[in-house]
Parts: C-alpha cells; structure tokens; sequence
C-alpha cells in the first residue's frame, strides 16, 4: 500500500523484488537462505500449494503501468484502490509507506509491516512514525534510499513465521481495544 493515491516508487520497486524473491510461481523454496538466516514461509492464507498472494494498492494513476510489469504473475494482483479494511483484515504482512493512519489501520488488525518512509514528508514525520513502530517489535523500517539492497531482505526476514507472530502480537498491543472510548471519555472530563 502506498497510500490512497499509490506511491510511484514502491510501485516500481516492490513488483521487482517479489518476483526476484518468490519467481514465477510465487514461491520461495522453503527453507531458503536469507544471509544465514534459515526462512520458512507459512502463510495462513496462501493458495493452494504453498504460494503467496499479493494485492498492490497501485492508486488509480499507476495502475496500468504495474499490471502490465506483473501480468504473468498469477500470484501479484495488481489494483488502482482497495477496500483498506477488508485488505487490513486478510494481510499477514504489508509493505507500506508510514502515514499515522496506515500504521495505525495495521496495528488494529495486528499486521506486520515493512515500512518504506516517505524521505519528503514534513518534518520527516514517516520516518519518525516508523521507527516507533520498530521499536515496539510491530514492523521493520527500511529507508527508502536502502531499498535496493535491503528490501528483499527485510522480506524474507519479517515472513518467516516466528518473527511474523511476534510482530503480529505487537501490533495488535498498539491498537488496545477500548481505547478510543477511554480516549474520549478522558476529553470529555477535561472539557466539563
């Protein structure tokens, strides 16, 4: 996800990763190396016979551009827009950029993320967001000017089954249930 209106540098980074990672078929011979790192992806909601799936929010503007790089992919759907809440509800791990409201839709459906910070956003507030994110073992930060050498490995690392749960658990310890309530019933105090 690149936010509502697609990020043109993911779009044209992230299809070229995966398919470098996951082939043709979508798969990753389990298990592959990832620097030493012995990766075993087992994804709850693979399709049949072990592969991954991929939804790419695009935004409108970019979509025909990526649907035709990974046409032959039966496995990378590409999109203009997606219903963020139904996607949100099925991932089991995104490759987003850091807006408060994306981090904040991840955490409440306890999404893994691997976080690529808009450099130009004000105040480099993306990159701020992220790092809390990382810290609190809810998602891994990759800069964007990293992103050639480090994404695919951040990928294998963050997929791989056991990092993945404990990012999930994290996540989902971010987004406290009843918190908005408490939230607004502490300003309602605070205005009477």
């Amino acid at each position: 996800m690149g936010g509502s209106q697609g990020s043109l540098f993911l779009n044209n980074a992230v299809p070229d990763t995966l398919r470098h990672l996951l082939g043709g078929e979508g798969l990753l011979s389990a298990p592959a190396s990832a620097g030493g790192l012995s990766v075993d992806l087992d994804f709850t909601g693979s399709r049949a016979g072990g592969g991954v799936q991929v939804l790419h929010s695009t935004g409108p503007r970019w979509l025909a551009d990526v649907a035709r790089g990974v046409k032959d992919l039966e496995w990378y759907e590409a999109v203009g827009f997606v219903d963020a809440v139904a996607a949100w509800s099925v991932a089991d791990l995104a490759i987003t950029r850091a807006g408060t409201s994306t981090l904040a839709e991840a955490a409440f459906h306890g999404v893994p993320l691997i976080m690529v910070p808009l450099p130009e956003s004000a105040e480099n507030h993306q990159y701020h967001n992220a790092v809390a994110v990382q810290q609190a073992g809810a998602g891994r930060v990759v800069e964007q000017k990293d992103v050639p050498g480090t994404l695919g490995q951040a990928v294998l690392e963050c997929a791989a089954a056991g990092p993945r749960a404990s990012m999930r658990e994290a996540a989902l310890g971010r987004s406290q249930v009843g918190a908005a309530g408490r939230f607004a019933d502490l300003i309602e105090r605070h205005l009477r």
